[in-house]
């Protein structure tokens, strides 16, 4: 059956009136199907078409038959008896009225037969409307259910999915946590071969040994394990702090060194360099402690080594070779560097603090602002060397040989001096108040203008040393040789020259009172007025 979609009203006479025509097949096949979503297949095939309730409408079609059926009835009665009335022979009257009544009938006949069949198709078209308006309606039910139906698979699977994710992170995690612990086993694992390779016979073994942990630093860094890494870290600041008693023993012997110094060098270096790395470099150990305090480096060859900065306190350095080594801001405070090598060695600005340089060759070694207070450098060689701005203060330089070194703003407050040789040093503006200058080599040293209140001259060498101006208030110059030396305008009060040579001395223009010792028979030119 065949449905067209047809809108009906109502016109001024009541009569309806028709936008669309239907169209009724009556030999198509009445297969129409319904589906539901509570059938097992997700819809269920409904085999009968529906039965529609009679309706008003097709009650009135009905009556309208039966109404159309007697009409046509009465009408054809009425013929067949105005055809007697013709037959039996009265056609004066019986005819005309035959007549008229027969086609009367024949037209009301007509008009009820038209009637009937309009409401007849008006009744179908309804019966049409009524049925294609019901089969939308139950279209639209089961588009509602799929649609319901649909949404609650959806939600199913979305609820599944959300389930696989959680299991899928659950699963990711506990293999994360599987992973992590194999990791740190085998890292932990590595420790103790590492280790063990530091703690074997062969050099070359060990080597790799300290390679091997600062790799393992590295490795634990990734697992952000920062105890772990400070615990590598640790075994190969420990190894330095090891006594290194093997050397000694080759070098006494001038046998070779078995490699010793090179597994040792190999791990000062790679605790500089990790230590000294940016923050952001993943390889830095930039916050961790990569001190060696203590650490035995001594006789170690660290020539042209770049050591900006590197915390070298309290280590073992004596007879290490820095010759030419960048030692800049290095922490070497309580450093043992006797007859350590640091020729034209770069220490500006290095903490030198209580170090022991006795008998270390500084020659041309830049110590400019340098500090070496309380530092030992007996006997040290300072040839050429730059200490401008240094701190010298109460540090020991008897015997140090200072011959043309720059004290250019150095202050040697209660420095020790003794028999030091200063001959042709520059002190220009240094501060040597209290100094102990004792036997030492001053000649053609320019000490014009200097505060040497109370200093300690006696037995030095002062030949052509020019001391112009120059206060000397209670200065100890007893055995000093001051012969061609220049003290014109020099302040002499309360100083004591017994004994000292003053041959060819210039002495012109000085302040000196009767508190002030001369060598005996000194020929005097008469004081200046007090200053």
């Amino acid at each position: 059956m065949t449905l067209e979609p047809m809108r009906s009203a109502v016109n001024a006479d009541g009569e309806a009136g028709w936008d669309r025509v239907s169209t009724y097949s009556p030999s198509a096949p009445h297969n129409v199907q319904m589906t539901t979503a509570g059938s097992p297949s997700g819809g269920s095939p409904v085999d009968k078409p529906p039965v529609p309730t009679p309706s008003p409408e097709s009650r009135g079609t009905r009556i309208g038959i039966f109404a159309g059926t007697a009409l046509v009835t009465t009408s054809v009665a009425l013929f067949i008896v105005s055809g007697f009335a013709i037959l039996s022979g009265e056609s004066g009257v019986a005819q005309p009225v035959a007549t008229v009544l027969g086609g009367a009938g024949v037209l009301g006949a007509g008009a009820l037969t038209f009637r009937s069949a309009h409401n007849t198709r008006i009744s179908a078209e309804r019966t049409a409307a009524d049925s294609l308006a019901h089969a939308e309606t139950e279209l639209e039910h089961a588009r509602t259910v799929a649609a319901d139906e649909k949404a609650r698979h959806e939600k199913q699977l979305t609820e599944q999915r959300h389930q696989a994710e959680i299991a899928r992170a659950e699963q990711s995690k506990t293999f994360e946590r599987t992973h992590r612990r194999e990791v740190v086993r085998d890292l932990r694992s590595r420790y103790t071969t590492c280790a063990e390779q530091l703690a074997h016979e062969s050099a070359a073994i060990r080597l790799a040994g300290v390679y091997a942990l600062a790799s393992l630093a590295d490795d634990w860094q990734q697992q952000n394990e920062r105890d772990e890494k400070q615990v590598a870290i640790d075994l190969l600041r420990a190894y330095l702090r090891t006594p290194n008693i093997h050397t000694p023993v080759l070098i006494a012997a001038k046998l070779p060194d078995t490699g010793e110094l090179e597994v040792r060098r190999t791990i000062l270096l790679t605790l500089h360099k990790h230590s000294s790395a940016e923050a952001s470099d993943p390889k830095s150990w930039n916050g961790f402690d990569c001190t060696i305090t203590n650490a035995d480096i001594s006789n170690m060859s660290l020539s042209s080594l770049d050591l900006t900065a590197a915390d070298l306190s309290s280590a073992d350095l004596s007879n290490a070779n820095l010759t030419a080594a960048n030692l800049t801001s290095a922490n070497l405070s309580n450093a043992n560097l006797t007859a350590a090598n640091l020729t034209y060695t770069a220490l500006t600005d290095a903490s030198m603090e209580d170090a022991n340089l006795t008998g270390a060759n500084l020659a041309l070694a830049n110590l400019t602002g340098t500090d070496l207070a309380l530092a030992n450098l007996t006997g040290a060689n300072l040839t050429g060397a730059n200490l401008t701005g240094a701190e010298l203060a109460f540090s020991d330089l008897s015997e140090a040989i200072m011959v043309r070194a720059d004290l250019t703003g150095a202050d040697l407050t209660g420095a020790r001096l003794f028999d030091a040789d200063l001959s042709a040093a520059i002190l220009f503006d240094a501060d040597l108040s209290r100094a102990n200058l004792s036997g030492a080599n001053l000649s053609h040293v320019n000490l014009s203008g200097m505060d040497l209140t109370g200093v300690d001259l006696s037995g030095a060498f002062m030949i052509g040393a020019v001391l112009t101006a120059a206060t000397l208030v209670g200065a100890d110059l007893m055995d000093a040789n001051l012969s061609g030396a220049n003290l014109s305008g020099a302040n002499l009060h309360e100083a004591n020259l017994a004994c000292a040579n003053i041959d060819g001395t210039k002495l012109s223009n000085i302040y000196y009172t009767a508190a002030t010792i001369w060598p005996e028979g000194a020929v005097l030119p008469a004081s200046r007025d007090r200053p």
